[in-house]
């Protein structure tokens, strides 16, 4: 069986300076990802209950700080 993942970004106003750099690098971060996933050898690492479990336990105990600031909305 043969698996395609297609990854489309399209930022909705035109980013400036440091903030552009980074969508640059994380462009190119999801390229790199992209290609690993379909160039494995065993395919794609399946994300478990497991995993999400070690997540929330990771994450009960983090503090994240709100801002007014929206991204993406």
């Amino acid at each position: 069986m043969q698996e395609l993942l297609l990854l489309l970004l399209e930022p909705e106003a035109q980013l400036q300076g440091e903030a552009e750099e980074d969508s640059l690098m994380l462009g190119l971060f999801l390229d790199f990802l992209s290609r690993q996933a379909l160039t494995a050898d065993q395919g794609p690492v399946l994300y478990t209950e497991a995993m999400a479990a070690d997540d929330d336990e990771l994450l009960a105990s983090a503090s994240v700080d709100a801002t007014d600031e929206t991204h993406g909305a």
